[in-house]
């Protein structure tokens, strides 16, 4: 296992799950950090409720596991519920992030937040 990212982490990375783009998205939103990483996050709600999620990323392995992740995280759920997420919330669910790459995985969540309607991540 790698010094500083978590299996799960790793196979989001190396494995991205729903990495493409969605042509009946009912949301489609865009972030950049500093860093120059950029995520395109689509997501379809559907009766109130997020029925599919996918990306498009460019970034380091942080980026890309948090918005891969996020992809099967936000299913069944609804868009309020998603939009109070923190990047923690992704974090956990990739095992942990080292605190130094924490901020590039905020991209991810602020291009979900977007699709959904909201910029603040």
């Amino acid at each position: 296992m790698n010094k500083y990212y978590s299996r799960a982490a790793i196979d989001h990375f190396l494995h991205p799950r729903n990495s493409r783009a969605m042509s009946d998205a009912t949301g489609v939103g865009s972030a950049v950090n500093k860093a120059g990483d950029t995520v395109r996050f689509y997501t379809r709600v559907d009766g109130g409720v997020i029925a599919a999620a996918s990306f498009e990323a460019q970034g380091c392995a942080a980026t890309i596991a948090a918005a891969s992740v996020a992809t099967e995280l936000v299913l069944g759920k609804a868009p309020a519920e998603v939009l109070g997420w923190n990047v923690e919330v992704l974090s956990t669910a990739l095992g942990g992030l080292p605190q130094f790459k924490v901020e590039r995985a905020v991209v991810a969540l602020s291009a979900l937040h977007a699709s959904l309607g909201a910029t603040a991540a």
